[in-house]
């Protein structure tokens, strides 16, 4: 199932580089038109989706939403 109400589409370039510092490599985007960002670290890969249709709001897969949840925790501290 998918997270459609987390992470915001502002701070998808934020995650891209805080996902860097945590040893994520940016993987090229697969052929799926909804897909914005594929990051992989060992055996874990996480994929960002933007709905066609979507203002504000970008879909995550429900496994990634604790690592999301990190991100936002650490991205309001600042």
């Amino acid at each position: 199932m998918a997270n459609r109400y987390t992470l915001h589409i502002s701070h998808l370039s934020k995650l891209r580089e805080w996902l860097q510092t945590k040893g994520f490599e940016i993987l090229p985007l697969s052929n799926n038109p909804y897909e914005v960002l594929r990051v992989r670290t060992g055996e874990r890969t996480v994929v960002v989706y933007k709905k066609l249709n979507a203002k504000e709001h970008l879909s995550i897969m429900d496994r990634d939403v604790p690592l999301i949840r990190i991100f936002l925790d650490e991205v309001r501290k600042e």
